[in-house]
């Protein structure tokens, strides 16, 4: 009998890495997934750990956890991040270190503890949670469409320097998700008045987009997809708006883009 495959999920006490783990579980993983918080439930069947991804000790424990207990590590989502709702100029330095410490560097720090066995194995699979804000730059968003376009750009590197060693790297990206996401979003440390109307109409306009958006386990059936597909792409959409946002990225002139996207967030 074939040895069970394990997954670890961060950020899977809620929302999309929620429904990633429960997924992953019914599809006969082993899947252990985190939180910041200890003891947090999650999913039925998943294994819960305490991890803070910004923490080179806590994350080389939750992975020394999961191999002590499986001795593998075939799949990675990385899924834990923050949104910062705020134009670029009035997001302090303290917030823009701390969307990229969690968004962009504790991705990688996951990676780096989970690729020395996937490498030896040779065989493994990263997935990266993305988002259509990482194609398209959104307004009052700044930060964080910083944070995921450097995802993109990191999955695409690794995905060619891990080939060799028959890891997969890849993202999953999403479009307006019903999560907590909105409300966990943080406004600016240094609020600028001049930014009042643009940022309140962003707010209103999203406030919709969440409200009718996906639901997580849509995004978590993409999130199976990828894991179990014998040959996934790169960069994989969850929805219609990613798919609208990668066609205009191609296609659309810069102008007509940047219409589109003013108009779409109330600009």
């Amino acid at each position: 009998m074939p040895e069970q495959r394990a997954a670890l999920v961060t950020g899977a006490s809620s929302g999309i890495g929620e429904a990633s783990a429960r997924r992953l579980e019914k599809m006969g993983l082993r899947v252990f997934g985190t939180s910041r918080s200890a003891g947090a439930e999650g999913p039925a069947g998943v294994t819960m750990l305490q991890l803070d991804v910004t923490d080179d000790a806590s994350v080389q424990a939750c992975v020394g956890e999961v191999l002590e207990q499986t001795g593998r590590i075939d799949v990675l989502v990385n899924n834990a991040g923050f949104g910062i709702f705020a134009a670029g100029e009035e997001t302090s330095m303290a917030q823009a270190h701390a969307i990229f410490e969690v968004n962009v560097f504790g991705g990688l720090r996951m990676c780096q503890a989970v690729l020395p066995g996937m490498r030896r194995r040779r065989s493994g699979r990263i997935i990266n949670i993305a988002s259509g804000a990482g194609i398209v730059g959104v307004p009052f968003e700044a930060l964080y469409s910083a944070t995921k376009f450097a995802i993109m750009g990191m999955s695409e590197s690794m995905r060619i320097e891990l080939k060799p060693f028959g890891v997969l790297v890849c993202t999953v990206d999403p479009g307006f998700t019903k999560t907590n996401f909105e409300d966990a979003g943080r406004l600016p440390d240094e609020p600028i008045a001049d930014y009042d109307d643009g940022r309140n109409a962003f707010l209103a306009s999203v406030e919709k987009l969440f409200a009718t958006g996906m639901s997580p386990d849509d995004v978590a059936r993409v999130v199976v997809n990828v894991a179990t597909a014998a040959s996934p792409a790169v960069h994989n959409a969850a929805g219609g708006e990613t798919v609208q946002a990668e066609l205009g990225r191609r296609l659309t002139p810069r102008g007509m883009l940047q219409k589109i996207v003013e108009n779409k967030f109330g600009q």
